[in-house]
């Protein structure tokens, strides 16, 4: 990896968490509407995504973008649109945890529990009680 890709998985990192903190303010999510804030969380989760896919996994734990990113699945979790948005989240945080401390990081910052709840009956489709 050349050092210009790392310094622009690190800018895009540090963009990314900056407009992931924006976003949980309450008031800034209210101006936005719930389209709007729905639309920004899915492209930063594609960014991420793509930037999971490389060799860029501690930057993740770096720039402290697991615990937002968990905050995304939590705030989304109960949107039965949401499924676009919740794989690519749930993809970067597979992706990432392949390093031992993301995977500690994710699991202190209630990663396990948040996960397991999008697995409930009502979240998944096609199953027989529907």
């Amino acid at each position: 990896m050349s050092l210009k890709d790392m310094l622009e998985a690190r800018f895009l990192m540090k963009l990314s968490r900056i407009a992931l903190a924006l976003l949980a303010v309450e008031s800034s999510a209210a101006q936005l509407g719930t389209s709007a804030q729905y639309q920004a969380h899915l492209n930063i989760s594609q960014v991420l995504f793509k930037l999971s896919q490389g060799q860029h996994d501690r930057l993740f734990l770096a720039e402290g973008l697991l615990e937002p990113l968990i905050g995304v699945v939590r705030a989304h979790a109960q949107e039965p649109t949401a499924c676009e948005l919740l794989t690519y989240a749930v993809g970067v945080l597979k992706n990432v945890t392949n390093d031992e401390d993301n995977r500690k990081c994710s699991a202190e910052a209630g990663a396990v529990a948040v996960l397991f709840g999008l697995m409930a009956a009502e979240h998944l489709t096609g199953s027989a009680g529907g």
